[in-house]
């Protein structure tokens, strides 16, 4: 959002502003309400009012954090099942949206094009067990649509995953006017061609807005502190507050509560493995 002496405008995408001065997490991006120095376009950026959430993800050379987009109210973590479900992509996004400040949602499209097989499903189950249910839908058949609609508005959501799940898809159908391009899979492997290069916001219909992000094929995560970290596992915080040293990184230390929960399986050994791997990523950093 921008404004502007009395005006308000939205801001969908910052192209076009004038923000040299602004560095790092500074710089201005899709969501932001900044105050504009009056005069003609471009815009020059005066000041970043504090964000209330943050999509933050580490460059693709690990060298920064970048912040991808402000003030969401959800994250839509968009996949699709058979060749291109990825819970690992699933359980990092989940970590964003936890310690960024936003709502997450798990979206599963292109359901017309490929069942749900049997491992998706344990997965999905377990998402469900969370308090994460998935919502199944299709740009083509509308299955889902409707319910997608009712948990998107009035609330500015950002749609992230992997290229070719089709978020694009989806936005042109819930926002007709955002005729975004959309591309196929690559046929040798099964992945999605990068269309959308940059991210960008559409006025959503009855309020809100949607955000269309870049698909990623790696989503790097910034450093965190271990607390930090088992805060975006749901299950896995409530067991944290219960071992015997509060530095506990769960991955070795005696009395570990949460390597007791793994044992009873209360935390599953799939969702254990994934934190560990994240541990292992932000602790390098």
């Amino acid at each position: 959002m921008l404004w502007s002496g009395a005006r308000n405008v939205a801001l969908m995408a910052p192209d076009g502003l004038r923000r040299a001065r602004f560095q790092g997490r500074e710089r201005p991006v899709v969501g932001d309400l900044v105050a504009l120095t009056p005069g003609a376009e471009p815009y020059r950026v005066a000041h970043i009012a504090p964000r209330k959430s943050v999509l933050l993800r580490r460059s693709a050379h690990g060298r920064r954090e970048q912040v991808l987009a402000a003030n969401l109210d959800t994250l839509g973590i968009v996949t699709a099942p058979a060749s291109q479900w990825s819970p690992g992509l699933v359980d990092r996004l989940l970590v964003a949206a936890a310690v960024g400040g936003a709502k997450p949602l798990l979206i599963v499209n292109k359901c017309d094009l490929a069942a749900v097989d049997t491992s998706v499903r344990e997965d999905l189950e377990i998402y469900a067990g969370l308090g994460l249910p998935a919502l199944l839908t299709s740009a083509i058949t509308g299955e889902g649509l409707e319910a997608l609609k009712g948990a998107l508005v009035g609330r500015v959501t950002a749609l992230a995953g992997h290229s070719g799940v089709g978020k694009s898809s989806l936005l042109n159908v819930l926002v007709p006017s955002a005729a975004r391009q959309t591309g196929d899979l690559s046929a040798r492997k099964g992945t999605g061609r990068h269309i959308t290069s940059s991210a960008r916001g559409f006025p959503f219909d009855g309020g809100g807005m949607l955000i269309d992000m870049p698909g990623v094929r790696l989503f790097g995560m910034v450093a965190l502190e271990p607390v930090e970290l088992a805060a975006g596992f749901v299950e896995i915080a409530p067991h944290a507050i219960d071992c015997r040293f509060p530095n506990c990184t769960h991955s070795h230390e005696p009395a570990c509560a949460v390597r007791e929960a793994v044992a009873r399986g209360e935390v599953t050994a799939r969702r254990y493995r994934s934190y560990l791997r994240l541990l292992d990523e932000t602790a390098a950093h």
